[in-house]
């Protein structure tokens, strides 16, 4: 069984959604990357 057969596009959507989604969220936001926040309760 060759799970290729059964994902369709998901591959490339993915890829898709990485690169002109979450890439440049990322990219705007990058000054934030790396902060710690910090929750008491």
């Amino acid at each position: 069984m060759d799970p290729s057969k059964y994902v369709g596009r998901a591959k490339e959507q993915t890829e898709v959604f990485l690169k002109k989604v979450v890439k440049p969220l990322l990219e705007e936001r990058k000054e934030l990357l790396g902060m710690k926040s910090e929750i008491n309760v």
